[in-house]
């Protein structure tokens, strides 16, 4: 098994035209693409998880960048199982027809309906790449990465997508704060290119360090920053199964906290503004 740490990831090869044109219904910029391209390209993973599929745009890319590789595997979750953007089409659909063509030298599997680990009982070999672009808002990614955490392989790679949203929309810290936390050699590249970002790349890598339960503590803590959505008890009862089975108490502890605190604080709210109705 290759040792990413090993690997010389500071000079990424520019991508061609040919190969942007695979990622047709992605949200990712060119940069973006070309970040995952490389990084796929000289880990030359076996197993690839990605968290948020949408229109299955940056799956598609994936799965032809994988197909380079043969037997290798690409599981995918989305907790929508339509898409946002138009609810007739189903999570992943941009994939579906060129998955057709090249199944038989990788397999691809596509959970939807649910939070990721309600389905990592089906992830039966250690992660070596995770991709992670799903919901921009707390607690979002920081509960996406403390889920795939204990999947991951020794020095296994973390990429989070939207990592500079936050200098576009101010609220949509999550990301970057979530990529602050883990511990690990980083891969980043500048953006020389530019967009609305500026020089700052909006994606970015980390090869995971050593020991993992020495990010535990700090990564459960982010979920005390104040929440943009709210997860449904049955949400927070899978997570929490999940959580159990892989963290310390005082972990668990943590996040029964930070749930139960933003949990009260919307019903206070909500009781405030009927009693102001009332008045």
């Amino acid at each position: 098994m290759t040792n990413y740490m090993d690997i010389d990831f500071s000079t990424f090869e520019e991508m061609t035209t040919a190969l942007h044109k695979m990622a047709v219904g992605t949200e990712m910029a060119w940069l973006d693409l070309e970040f995952i391209f490389n990084i796929i390209q000289k880990a030359q993973p076996k197993i690839v998880v990605e968290l948020g599929v949408a229109e299955g745009g940056t799956t598609r890319f994936l799965l032809h960048l994988l197909n380079q590789i043969k037997e290798t595997k690409l599981y995918s979750f989305d907790y929508r199982t339509s898409c946002f953007s138009d609810q007739n089409n189903k999570i992943g659909f941009c994939a579906f027809d060129y998955y057709k063509i090249i199944k038989n030298d990788v397999t691809w599997n596509l959970f939807t309906g649910g939070m990721p680990c309600k389905f990592f009982e089906h992830v039966l070999e250690p992660v070596d790449v995770c991709i992670i672009d799903t919901a921009h808002s707390n607690p979002g990614e920081y509960l996406n990465i403390l889920e795939i955490l204990p999947l991951m392989r020794k020095n296994g790679i973390i990429i989070m997508h939207d990592v500079a949203l936050h200098l576009k929309h101010h609220h949509a810290y999550t990301a970057r704060v979530a990529m602050n936390t883990l511990k690990g050699k980083r891969l980043y590249v500048e953006n020389k290119k530019g967009n609305d970002f500026g020089i700052i790349a909006n994606i970015e890598g980390v090869i995971l360090a050593d020991r993992l339960e020495e990010m535990a503590i700090p990564l459960f803590l982010n979920l005390t920053l104040p929440w943009g959505y709210d997860i449904s008890r049955v949400d927070y009862n899978t997570v929490y199964n999940w959580f159990s089975q892989h963290y310390t108490k005082q972990c668990i502890d943590i996040f029964e906290f930070s749930y139960d605190f933003y949990r009260n604080k919307k019903i206070e709210a909500l009781r405030d503004k009927i009693k102001g109705k009332i008045k």
